[in-house]
């Protein structure tokens, strides 16, 4: 019964107007109709995220928005991110981490970032 319910019901009237046939997939096109720049030039450029990435949402690479996905996670609003790989339909991005020069000692206001001569102590020698 299942046999002609899946072979022959397709072929009947009814069955015709209820199933499309399939078509086969042809090769995956960008929809970057409108936009100044090919996005597989996009591999390698930086932008802004420009809402949260929880994993996926909005970029903006060179006063343009795309849809993007992000390979590490959630990036918030407004993080730097790096155009990684392309993906079906979306761009893959990372976080740029930005690192912050060394100004300030680690332990400020401990005591360990002071020199020992403030610190009046006698010789250990004595």
């Amino acid at each position: 019964m299942m046999w002609g319910f899946f072979e022959l019901w397709p072929r009947t009237p009814l069955g015709r107007r209820m199933t499309s046939p399939p078509e086969p997939a042809g090769e995956f096109v960008w929809s970057d109709a409108g936009k100044s720049k090919d996005v597989h030039s996009l591999v390698g450029a930086e932008g802004i995220a420009l809402g949260e990435m929880i994993p996926s949402g909005l970029v903006e690479i060179d006063g343009q928005s795309y849809e993007a996905f992000s390979e590490s996670g959630p990036i918030d609003a407004g993080k730097p991110v790096r155009v990684v790989r392309l993906d079906i339909g979306r761009l893959v991005v990372s976080v740029i981490r930005v690192s912050k020069p060394q100004d300030a000692p680690m332990s400020s206001g401990t005591g360990l970032d002071r020199p020992i001569s403030e610190f009046d102590l006698d010789s250990i020698d004595s």
